[in-house]
């Protein structure tokens, strides 16, 4: 999944020596977030942690667009 809609807001921050944290604002309001982190604060690259903790937040909107859909089916089932 990609960032597909302008009207996201995204924001980065870094936790402590080793974690990523990213933060998208769905148009509605609501917060979805990811993290990423290492195991060793020597390894540690912000631009692949950002790049994990965005993938985990389009990962759970996903999710929650797949849940929304399937409701929308299952409940247009039982009225027909």
């Amino acid at each position: 999944m990609e960032l597909e809609d302008d009207d996201w807001e995204i924001a980065f921050w870094k936790l402590g020596k080793k974690t990523t944290v990213c933060m998208i604002t769905l148009p509605n309001g609501f917060d979805v977030t990811g993290f990423a982190s290492c195991v060793d604060m020597e390894e540690f690259d912000e631009a692949i942690g950002r790049e994990i903790a965005q993938r985990e937040v389009l990962d759970k909107i996903s999710n929650i667009q797949a849940y929304l859909l399937t409701e929308k089916l299952y409940e247009n089932k039982g009225s027909e």
